[in-house]
């Protein structure tokens, strides 16, 4: 946190310098107020303004807006000096990236954290969602939200996007207070996933504020990269599912999961080969995380067969 003190105004306040340090209100903030730049609604010079004005707890109405603008340009900028100055301390909230057509920003946001653990549907139901890192989800959620997350990608199709938050977001079990308490509960608060109710689900989430949406399907993007290029601590020990997604240059190393041309699917029956899990349907229903170190080991364990 930085602490900021505005004299003049009598304002003392912390301004975050990480996501972690933001409250939930903050980073809907900046995420709204993000894709009105996205959408040339406001430029970078006022995202940042708001987002500051927010942080520090400034309120700017109608007739201050009115005020700043009979200003001259000399006034406005001795007014606004130190303000400015302040805005540089946000600079960490938006990364520079060199793209075909030059020099690009984008919102710095690779968080795993869920920040909307629920939301509420059209229907008024607050249906929730996995937990940070989608650590407790399904094979088949995965599949499912995988492909969805793609499909919204490429065409940006806002059903794809209801798609994606259907299959990862659904109400709590019925008798979950009696589940909870049983010594074979599972853990899982939300529906078990039944992919025949998605489209139903979906058409429910079409007045859910896009913001939220957005941020979900930005979210699953950052769990995806982690899970597949970072570092994860099972049982205490340090592991990595890198190394089925990445490939290197030789002619006899194992196929990875990316390069696999059956995919998600052809992977699903050959783990159902195996009896490790049970059929198609038991590894569908098998937590993803176990999926991936099953499959860690088997490529592990290959890749010591092929050593000379």
């Amino acid at each position: 946190m930085n602490t900021i003190e505005i004299p003049e105004r009598n304002i003392t306040a912390e301004l975050p310098s990480s996501w972690d340090e933001m409250t939930g209100d903050q980073f809907a903030c900046v995420v709204q107020n993000w894709l009105k730049l996205i959408d040339g609604k406001i430029n970078a010079d006022e995202f940042k303004l708001i987002v500051l004005y927010d942080f520090l707890g400034i309120k700017r109405g109608p007739f201050q807006e009115w005020k700043d603008k009979r200003l001259s340009r000399e006034q406005l900028e001795n007014k606004f000096a130190n303000v400015w100055q302040l805005t540089e301390l946000l600079s960490w909230l938006i990364r520079v990236e060199q793209t075909d057509d030059g020099p690009a920003g984008f919102l710095n946001f690779a968080d795993v954290r869920n920040w909307l653990p629920e939301i509420e549907n059209d229907g008024g139901v607050m249906i929730l969602g996995p937990a940070d890192g989608l650590v407790d989800i399904t094979f088949a959620e995965y599949r499912r939200a995988w492909a969805h997350f793609e499909a919204y990608t490429q065409k940006r199709r806002h059903s794809d996007l209801n798609k994606l938050v259907a299959t990862l977001y659904r109400p709590e079990r019925e008798n979950y207070k009696e589940l909870k308490l049983r010594s074979d509960f599972d853990g899982n608060k939300r529906e078990p996933f039944n992919p025949y109710l998605t489209d139903h689900y979906a058409e429910l989430l079409d007045q859910v504020p896009f913001w939220k949406k957005y941020v979900i399907y930005t979210w699953f993007g950052n769990c995806d990269r982690f899970i597949k290029e970072d570092e994860l601590e099972l049982e205490g020990r340090p592991l990595t599912f890198a190394p089925l997604f990445t490939r290197k240059k030789t002619d006899d190393d194992v196929e990875t999961l990316d390069e696999n041309q059956l995919g998600l699917t052809g992977m699903l029956y050959m783990i159902a080969e195996s009896k490790l899990f049970g059929d198609p349907a038991h590894v569908d229903r098998t937590s993803y995380i176990d999926v991936l170190t099953a499959l860690l080991y088997w490529k592990q364990q290959a890749d010591k067969i092929k050593k000379p």
